[in-house]
């Protein structure tokens, strides 16, 4: 999963440093929802957005868990607070000192 998530991210970074005109003399004009088109519709290197709407209409949806690994988390955020998940099985304090770094 990370894997997959980490070549997503560098093929969107890399279709970003792509140049959007084809001469130095005729530039293209790109739209401001340029990263929503579709490479075989548009030319532009995009997520297919609509495509990918048009293929989800009419399933059923599930409910999606999205974990966020960070240190930097405002766990009191008013937004956040009531959907913090804690373990309640961890044993605080027993990270020794060599595995912090």
């Amino acid at each position: 999963m990370k894997k997959l998530i980490f070549a997503s991210l560098m093929l969107i970074f890399f279709c970003m440093q792509l140049p959007f005109q084809s001469n130095a003399q005729s530039p293209i004009k790109r739209p401001h929802d340029w990263w929503q088109t579709d490479w075989k519709k548009d030319s532009l290197p995009g997520i297919s957005l609509n495509e990918a709407y048009d293929f989800l209409k009419g399933r059923k949806s599930k409910t999606a868990i999205v974990a966020i690994i960070d240190n930097c988390v405002d766990t009191a955020h008013e937004e956040l607070k009531d959907f913090i998940w804690t373990n309640k099985k961890e044993i605080a304090g027993n990270v020794s000192r060599s595995e912090i770094g």
